[in-house]
């Protein structure tokens, strides 16, 4: 078996990219708590209206020394998909150092639309096509535009947040892209979508001294005071730009998006990979009672969490949501190891 390093892996299918075109934002620079622990790359990665960019946090040796190889079947790789109006860096910097404290790969993407380039678009449909894309430049023949039967590389399990979660959701529907996904975990998935004025609804919380003191005393170090604090609205998409097409409010395309997709389509029956699925009792953008009459859909959903003093914005700096991720990557990986030893076993006896 070849033994190569996820970012040898990743250095092979996509095209790299150096620190000063990634880092063009003082948050999107690696917090010290990341780069103690991890080697760290960046890359360009395809999108379906455009190109996005992408960082690879992979996790360093115990002793600290130069990266030691290991298989990329052994240690799996979580493309993380942030929330409409986010980046790949912010809030999600301490997810990557919680996984990182497994030994979880984390490859955190700019999708459609987000991040600084402006080399992309959004389009609602025309994104949902990106993480498939993405996933057939990384397991995908060389100018062969079908995915391949057989997933050569390391395990890959999709997380995502609000919108990032639908999107690793609706990847998962695709039979041809699935059998290269081991699993996914969905964080407070836009399946559905109550108001756009979700944030100042959600505001009351952010004084309750349980709910957010302990996420603004755990974050500064990744983010500083001020990414801490809660802005407006407008002076949140100065910093964190959303490129739409133009015509449509940002508001009518995602509700329009999600009707179609999630009750029309009903595209969460199609899904078979493993599914870890955690949401805020508190959601105000798309609330509990209504996300659970989707969860019921997923024929793989393993087991849910629900956190009773969140809302949707703050699941996103949920100390919780890397830690359950982490044990639900783990228990795939057993099974699916011990269903490769069941198999080979099996082959053994009937050659003998």
């Amino acid at each position: 078996m070849t033994l190569v390093s996820v970012s040898s892996f990743l250095t092979r299918r996509l095209p790299v990219l150096d620190e000063a075109r990634f880092a063009v934002q003082p948050h999107r620079r690696v917090p010290d708590p990341v780069r103690k622990r991890a080697h760290v790359s960046y890359f360009s990665v395809p999108l379906a209206a455009g190109s996005g960019a992408a960082v690879l946090v992979e996790p360093k040796t115990a002793s600290g020394a130069s990266h030691t190889p290991s298989t990329v079947h052994s240690r799996p790789l979580v493309i993380l998909l942030h929330g409409l109006g986010d980046d790949c860096t912010f809030p999600h910097w301490h997810w990557m150092e919680l996984l990182l404290q497994q030994d979880i790969a984390v490859l955190s993407v700019d999708w459609d639309g987000h991040g600084p380039s402006g080399a992309s678009h959004l389009d609602f449909q025309g994104a949902t096509r990106s993480l498939p894309l993405l996933l057939q430049k990384l397991f995908g023949e060389s100018g062969v535009g079908l995915m391949p039967e057989f997933h050569e590389g390391p395990p890959v399990f999709l997380m995502g947040h609000s919108m990032g979660g639908a999107f690793a959701l609706i990847c998962a529907s695709r039979p041809d892209v699935a059998r290269h996904v081991s699993g996914v975990i969905a964080v407070s998935p836009a399946v559905c979508a109550e108001t756009a004025d979700y944030r100042r609804a959600e505001r009351f919380t952010f004084a309750n001294p349980g709910n957010w003191v302990s996420d603004f005393l755990g974050r500064v170090p990744f983010y500083g005071v001020r990414a801490m604090l809660p802005r407006p609205s407008g002076r949140r998409h100065e910093s964190f730009p959303v490129r739409a097409k133009v015509g449509l409010s940002l508001s009518e395309q995602l509700h329009a998006f999600l009707r179609e997709t999630f009750e029309e389509r009903r595209v969460l029956r199609k899904v078979q990979v493993p599914v870890l699925w955690l949401h805020g009792a508190k959601d105000r953008f798309v609330p509990l009672a209504q996300a659970q009459v989707f969860l019921a859909e997923i024929p793989s959903a393993l087991f849910s969490h629900v956190d009773r003093r969140r809302g949707h914005v703050r699941m996103a700096f949920s100390q919780s949501a890397p830690q359950y991720a982490a044990r639900f990557i783990s228990t795939c990986m057993s099974v699916a190891q011990g269903s490769s030893a069941a198999l080979r076993q099996n082959t053994r006896a009937e050659q003998e």
